[in-house]
């Protein structure tokens, strides 16, 4: 719901979240660790989001209309450009 009223009002969106699947290196380890910590339904969620594919799959599924895609330098998290 929240995304289909941010694309009816906005022009362009851009949402940075984490990579999937989360790169095999430190970052994407502190990753893990820190979604463990947050707590077990957290982090069970966490787990149901990589194997759903992330964000990435629900804005096609809304569909967005994806202009651009960056990934940070350590591949932990995306950051999408959207119109």
């Amino acid at each position: 719901k929240i995304l289909k009223e941010a694309k009816r009002i906005a022009k362009k969106i851009i949402i940075a979240d984490y990579a999937v699947p989360q790169p095999l290196n430190l970052s994407g380890i502190r990753t893990y660790i820190a979604e463990f910590i947050a707590g077990i339904d957290h982090f069970r969620n966490f787990l149901n989001f990589q194997k759903n594919k992330g964000i990435e799959k629900l804005l096609k599924d809304c569909k967005f209309s994806i202009c651009n895609i960056s990934v940070t330098k350590n591949r932990a998290i995306k950051i999408f450009f959207i119109e």
